[in-house]
């Protein structure tokens, strides 16, 4: 297949070797539902990722060598000064996600380019989500929320009103798109300079820079490009939408029926928990991807991790409760 750059989607990950195997069902399902018309031209920016799994990982793309390629680029020395030790508010998140914010750096040769997490399934091709708002000047792209009172996360943090005014109006870092042409021209540098400089305030880190520097050139996608798995379990009331947000319950209802990634957000991933939400959805493409076995082989691994790291959340809940009691 000749390629062009006109039907080149790029698209990068960023993740460390406890995600790789989550990563190859994220990259089997993208390029199982992948249009044929385009040529998917992958890349995983990282620090360390192994030989092994790296290996596996390509292994997952050579069935699809007819319309996509697979590249790691290790970005090490970026690392070296995002003092990722200074940030309180980890979370579940790794330092990959400054790698996000590095993007019109590492991509000299594109001018817009996808990012998605890898604790996700694809449903769907992406391709019309490449080309919504294409011919736009937005510095970046991503789904806004459908719910109503988003910023009551924002409410107690260190930001200023008018940073907690954008951030409640924000797109989520999971699945975005990054226009690099515009961020070469200063747009990146900001986003360093404000991650550096607010690193113990950061709730969200990379989506809050991002929402933050990017605002108000910020494009939404369809609903639909981006569904959280934790969806399917909210009973939907009028009053729980997004009044801001034309026909929010309608999109919502409908990007149910018709996700084109799913995203298991927060603790409870389909890989260490049999009982995540959607579970089955990631398992089939597990099992449709022949490695159902290495999945079963992994299985006592990610439950032990996440009793583990489950139960030193809860000590840490314990002693903040005991501490707010002695004051």
């Amino acid at each position: 297949m000749k390629t062009s750059t006109q039907n080149i989607i790029p698209v990068f990950f960023t993740f460390n070797n406890n995600y790789a195997f989550p990563a190859q069902i994220a990259v089997y399902s993208l390029l199982k539902y992948a249009d044929k018309r385009y040529f998917y031209k992958l890349y995983v920016l990282h620090d360390g990722l192994t030989g092994e799994n790296q290996s596996k990982i390509l292994k997952t793309v050579r069935p699809f060598a007819a319309n996509a390629s697979l590249e790691f680029i290790n970005v090490e020395e970026f690392h070296q000064n995002s003092d990722w030790e200074q940030i309180k508010n980890k979370c579940h998140f790794s330092k990959e996600i400054f790698n996000k914010l590095i993007a019109d750096v590492i991509f000299p040769q594109y001018d817009r380019i996808i990012c998605s997490d890898v604790d996700v399934v694809f449903k769907g091709d992406i391709s019309k989500s490449f080309y919504v708002n294409q011919d736009a000047n937005y510095l970046v792209e991503g789904i806004r929320s459908v719910f109503r009172n988003t910023g009551k996360v924002w409410e107690n943090a260190n930001y200023t009103p008018v940073e907690k005014n954008i951030l409640s109006k924000g797109i989520g870092a999971g699945y975005i798109i990054l226009n690099i042409r515009k961020l070469r021209t200063g747009g990146g540098e900001m986003m360093r300079a404000y991650y550096k400089k607010h690193l113990e305030n950061l709730i969200y880190p990379e989506q809050d820079v991002i929402n933050i520097c990017c605002y108000p050139n910020i494009g939404y996608l369809p609903c639909s490009c981006m569904v959280c798995a934790g969806f399917y379990s909210i009973k939907t009331t009028p009053d729980i939408f997004n009044s801001d947000l034309e026909n929010a319950e309608s999109l919502f209802i409908e990007s149910l029926k018709n996700p084109v990634q799913l995203h298991y957000a927060g603790y409870d991933k389909p890989w260490n928990s049999l009982f995540c939400k959607k579970w089955f959805a990631w398992f089939r493409e597990v099992n449709d991807a022949g490695l159902t076995g290495e999945y079963l082989r992994k299985l006592p691994y990610y439950l032990f991790q996440r009793r583990k790291h489950y139960n030193l959340l809860r000590f840490i809940g314990k002693m903040k409760k005991k501490k707010s009691k002695s004051k």
